[in-house]
């Protein structure tokens, strides 16, 4: 697919256009989305602008600057990009500045990171939502959830309205810290912001929960995820399930799982299916509704 299209490039005069950095876009851009092909990004740039006499715009080195970030401690070798765009005149964007400090972020080098912010305000792009949520996620993992807070206040103060994205971190920071009511909190007064909760929210909330045995949180969490369609990954419904039959909420474990065969029958299938035996369903999990034979069939499950 590469040297077809790098073979309709080159055929683009012949077929009556021109070449333009909006071409060269169209080439370079899907290769991000490979980790195969993403490192062939550079030395491609070069080599199209300069056969194709063109001159690469912002979107240009903004797949640049994508494309290094996503190698390991790609990150620095990104900053001289910044340089050369200033050089051959091309404005840097508020888009580029958050990917260079999403990277820093992730490679844990929180100081660099703060120089890519402030360079960025330096230069007066403005950040933008996505570039907050970035800070967010970093404060989530590495700080505590007053710090998540401050960022949000920050946001609001400058007309920017956090988003589920930003709420997520805040409610991955509570539970981080053991602070569940504070996450449930957060968590049902998404609507009332504006928001709603995405896979991310009901997958990761739930996921918490479980890994710290609050169970009947976690079914409720479970059960408003069933209603909107949106249902966590198999092993971490597991949890659910096989904690609510140690805690004796066989009735709870049982509609659960009941509810999930029938809101997804044609997903009910291979793995899912064992979740039956866990709570007593299926025909060799003898049906029964008694405590101990649930927490039975979950240990054997």
């Amino acid at each position: 697919m590469l040297d077809h299209a790098r073979r309709t490039l080159a055929e683009l005069p012949s077929l009556g256009s021109f070449s333009t950095a909006i071409s060269l876009n169209a080439l370079l851009h899907p290769l991000n989305r490979s980790p195969r092909l993403s490192p062939r990004v550079p030395s491609l740039l070069a080599e199209l602008s300069s056969a194709h006499s063109l001159s690469p715009d912002q979107a240009s080195y903004g797949i640049l600057v994508k494309s290094l970030c996503l190698s390991p401690g790609g990150a620095a070798s990104a900053l001289p990009v910044l340089a050369q765009m200033a050089e051959r005149g091309v404005p840097a964007s508020a888009v580029i500045y958050t990917t260079i400090l999403d990277s820093f972020y992730k490679e844990r080098r929180p100081a660099d990171a703060e120089r890519v912010w402030n360079e960025m305000l330096a230069k007066g792009l403005a950040p933008d939502l996505p570039a907050y949520n970035v800070r967010a996620m970093h404060r989530a993992l590495h700080g505590d959830p007053e710090q998540v807070l401050a960022l949000l206040k920050e946001m609001q103060s400058l007309g920017l309205n956090p988003d589920t994205i930003t709420y997520n971190y805040l409610i991955a920071s509570y539970c981080a810290h053991g602070r569940f009511g504070e996450a449930m909190r957060v968590y049902k007064g998404l609507e009332e912001k504006g928001c709603a909760p995405n896979h991310a929210t009901y997958k990761n909330l739930l996921a918490s929960l479980c890994k710290n045995e609050e169970f009947e949180l976690g079914l409720e969490v479970f059960d408003d995820g069933v209603k909107r369609g949106k249902v966590p990954d198999l092993g971490t419904v597991r949890i659910l399930v096989e904690g609510l039959m140690r805690a004796g909420k066989v009735r709870a474990a049982k509609r659960a799982v009941t509810g999930l065969r029938k809101k997804f029958p044609e997903d009910f299938t291979g793995e899912w299916k064992s979740l039956e035996k866990v709570v007593g369903l299926s025909k060799d999990g003898g049906g029964g509704s008694d405590p101990a034979a649930g927490t039975a069939a979950a240990a054997a499950a």
